[in-house]
């Protein structure tokens, strides 16, 4: 929730788990895509994670 939400997918975490148990959360990662389904799930973030809420809103992590 936090994720999503410090990278404005979400305006708040009451959004952000709504969302998440809407089953409107992927993960894309090089090995391939993961539904986010719980929303104490915790992501590891790395270089180049892109993050889809719904089918138009993509956000791409980069670790610096």
């Amino acid at each position: 929730m936090d994720l999503l939400c410090d990278s404005g997918l979400a305006s708040s975490k009451k959004e952000a788990k709504r969302l998440i148990e809407e089953g409107a959360v992927v993960v894309i990662k090089e090995t391939g895509e993961e539904k986010i389904l719980d929303w104490r799930a915790e992501i590891e973030v790395s270089n180049n994670l892109i993050i889809r809420r719904g089918s138009r809103n993509f956000k791409k992590i980069k670790i610096i």
